[in-house]
């Protein structure tokens, strides 16, 4: 009998049958093999489902779930619901990683008794175009409390919300109740804040084990819309939310963060056509009005933005002498 602790592999999987096989194959292949593989088939309408089933027949590791589409969401939710081992691993279905992940960050996160660990990837597209998002961390981060490793990770500008970079246990996501919140994108933006808030001890590898692909018509690449501005401005109001009932709202990182999220949400919406700009005008308003009734944003640059598009313009023209006149002194 293997007295080596379970690994679940969540995928969820969604119309990539162009590469789903790198994806399954680089965890069939991990060095360590104690694992279960579950595959969330989302409602694909190609070949998608079809390979999961394969992999099903040819190895009793691989589970398969077949659903209606709900999004990413909801796949990962019902991959954990399943799941049933000590460890939890959310791989991308276009994605892959290296065959000595697990062998890596087990030993880490069982020496250091840490609710999760995070790891380095690295970014690439099909053509080998240069991809300017790095996943790469110039700095060690000693173990130390979930909360004080985003603290040092924003303050050096090394913070990565994509939940495939952490290895977790699932005792610490069960007993938090961090499930995904679903019918939204940007997902893990919640989940990481909320688990870095609740984790007792994280640790870091500094190993690069993901690889992480840029493809046409995937949520990072595809024209932003609606959905996007929508999504941007729940995750905000949650994460302030849960900043607030978790009592770290007064942190001065999470709430620089929290601004930043929110800016997001105003670039999003300029990124819509005209004619949903006018059809969501109220959907801005309200956020707007949510953010100043708050008071909780203690930042200039998004107090113009909340106010009117004449105090929005005034910020950017001194912003921009302030510049200039710093350029001259020199």
């Amino acid at each position: 009998m293997c007295t080596a602790p379970l690994v679940s592999v969540i995928i969820p999987v969604y119309n990539v049958e162009k590469y789903l096989n790198d994806c399954v194959d680089s965890v069939l292949n991990q060095t360590y093999k104690n694992l279960e593989i579950i595959l969330v088939d989302d409602g694909s309408t190609d070949n998608s489902g079809f390979i999961c089933d394969e992999y099903s027949s040819a190895d009793n590791r691989v589970k398969v779930f077949h659903k209606e589409n709900g999004g990413q969401s909801s796949a990962r939710n019902l991959g954990l619901i399943n799941a049933i081992g000590e460890y939890i691993y959310f791989l991308d279905s276009d994605d892959y990683i290296a065959n000595n992940l697990f062998e890596k960050v087990l030993p880490i996160i069982k020496k250091t008794n840490s609710d999760f660990v995070f790891f380095n990837a690295l970014s690439f597209t099909d053509d080998n175009d240069k991809v300017k998002q790095s996943y790469l961390k110039r700095n060690i981060y000693e173990k130390n409390t979930g909360l004080e490793i985003f603290k040092q990770l924003n303050i050096n500008k090394e913070y990565t919300c994509p939940v495939y970079l952490h290895l977790y246990k699932k005792d610490f996501i069960i007993k938090n109740n961090l499930f995904f919140i679903e019918g939204i994108i940007y997902e893990d933006e919640l989940f990481s804040f909320s688990a870095y808030c609740k984790a007792g001890i994280v640790s870091q590898s500094t190993d690069t084990l993901y690889f992480r692909r840029y493809r046409e018509n995937s949520t990072v690449t595809t024209k932003k819309t609606y959905r996007n501005f929508y999504s941007c401005k729940k995750i905000c109001e949650e994460i302030y939310n849960y900043s607030v009932k978790n009592g770290v709202y007064n942190y001065f990182v999470v709430k620089k963060h929290i601004s930043r999220f929110a800016l997001n949400t105003f670039n999003y919406y300029d990124c819509l056509s005209k004619t949903d700009k006018s059809i969501y005008k109220k959907d801005l308003t309200d956020f707007k009005r949510y953010l100043l009734l708050n008071n909780y944003f203690e930042d200039k640059l998004l107090k113009s933005r909340c106010k009117s598009k004449f105090h929005w313009f005034i910020y950017q023209v001194l912003l921009k002498l302030k510049i200039a006149e710093r350029y001259s002194s020199h």
